[in-house]
């Protein structure tokens, strides 16, 4: 029988690797958010029982590494005491200077701010700089100014090694010329790191709409193995979107938002990715009016074979388009209000075969403008509704999740008619209406 001291370390390292396996809370543009399962306190001191487990105790120990945060310890005498967040920096920084070995096995750091200290955002650039290791950052860059994130994006330039970067330095307030980090900061970095495979970024401005450069060196296939991009906040603009083409031509995931002049840049990254994308939201700042050239719409004009999740608007995305898509699992869409029932015959004419949620609601223009200064009319009101009602059908036949605008509101008078109009042209209410949307999430995005 196999007993405790005869476990060989490596068999040890994997069994604490597993108890602190990562969980990803969320949806997948948000997978970087990672938490761990048990607090390594009060796995680590069990690594010290033998001395044959030293090295397995230190390598487990410095592997993940979070900066930033107030440490509570127990000394010889059982004493507790807190250690605060710019003392564990300052002693880290000590440690990795003056030891190569454990510098060397640093992978990831974690590093936050939370009281936007100057020192300590240097000394954790300096920590990072130092371990030559490093696969894995997350860095909460919120506060920084324009000379600390200058010396962010130096350090960063070195980690060659890099594979998951989380960084988060957007501003709510309006932005000052170089005080935050652009989408056009990351991008020129990418060929710094030809094994990055996930990026999660909060850049720019929550209203930043190409306040950044637009402009950026393209280095073909730099980031070969870059499989999943998630930009939040900054807009890319068509230079930005023909550089990522460029740089992971395998790419597989990706959230942006886009501006009404990316639509033919977006085609051409998209055929790139035609074999390799699964899952893809784009977000436009409809809130500033207009809309996508109609020559340059739909994006999706090839066959997309590995795609399973998409979320786009109109005209971007046409209901034509979705029989190019033939693995399409989940689809959230804002079309067009002609090509609702299209949707209803595509569904039914068995052309989504694998098809198991679908968010769908149509507008009259997807121009807000339009939408603001002419409001919908009763017909209107009415084709929206038939198409819901339509659409559900269709999806209960066919065990599809189905969630739409008018669903929940209209869902008890399927058998509506033309009596269903009031006297003064408007729609009649149920005695106790419920909210069109309350059974959607808090953070639903659709």
């Amino acid at each position: 029988m196999l007993i405790a001291k005869d476990l060989p370390p490596e068999l040890l390292d994997r069994i604490f690797q597993r108890c602190e396996r990562r969980m990803h809370p969320g949806s997948w543009a948000h997978q970087l958010r990672e938490e761990t399962c048990v607090p390594k306190p009060r796995l680590h001191p069990l690594l010290l029982v033998c001395k044959k487990w030293h090295d397995v105790a230190e390598r487990r120990l410095y592997s993940s590494v979070s900066l930033g945060r107030s440490k509570t310890v127990r000394d010889k005498t059982g004493k507790t005491f807190e250690l605060t967040d710019e003392h564990v920096c300052r002693i880290l920084l000590e440690t990795v200077q003056n030891n190569t070995r454990i510098a060397s096995l640093i992978r990831e750091i974690n590093a936050r701010n939370p009281r936007r200290d100057v020192e300590m955002f240097k000394m954790q650039f300096r920590i990072i700089g130092t371990c030559k290791n490093i696969e894995k950052i997350h860095v909460d860059g919120y506060g920084c100014n324009g000379a600390l994130l200058n010396d962010l994006k130096a350090t960063l330039a070195k980690v060659t090694g890099l594979t998951s970067l989380e960084l988060l330095c957007h501003r709510l307030e309006p932005v000052k010329e170089r005080d935050v980090v652009f989408l056009s900061d990351v991008m020129g970095l990418l060929p710094n790191w030809p094994r990055i495979e996930t990026i999660y970024g909060s850049l720019g401005n929550e209203d930043n709409y190409y306040h950044g450069p637009t402009q950026v060196p393209s280095a073909l296939n730099a980031c070969p193995v870059l499989r999943s991009v998630s930009i939040h906040n900054d807009t890319f603009s068509p230079s930005h979107l023909r550089c990522l083409g460029d740089v992971a031509p395998r790419l597989e995931e990706i959230y942006i938002i886009i501006g009404f002049d990316c639509a033919d840049a977006l085609r051409g990254s998209l055929q790139i990715w035609s074999t390799s994308l699964k899952r893809i939201e784009v977000h436009t700042p409809l809130y500033r009016g207009g809309t996508f050239p109609a020559d340059q719409c739909p994006v999706i004009r090839i066959p997309m074979t590995e795609l399973r999740k998409v979320s786009m608007s109109a005209p971007l995305l046409s209901v034509k388009a979705l029989d190019l898509l033939p693995k399409l699992e989940d689809l959230h869409l804002r079309g067009h209000l002609p090509e609702g029932m299209d949707l209803v015959r595509l569904i039914r004419g068995g052309k989504m075969p694998h098809l198991r949620i679908l968010d769908a609601y149509f507008l009259k223009s997807m121009d807000l403008a339009v939408n603001l200064d002419q409001p919908d009319t009763v017909e209107d009101e009415r084709k929206k509704i038939e198409i819901s009602v339509e659409l559900e059908k269709a999806c209960k036949e066919l065990n599809i999740s189905f969630r739409g605008t008018f669903v929940e509101r209209y869902t008890d008078y399927e058998d509506y008619n033309e009596n269903s109009v009031s006297s003064d042209g408007g729609w009649w209410e149920p005695d106790n209406p419920q909210p069109a949307n309350d059974h959607l999430e808090d953070d639903d995005q659709w």
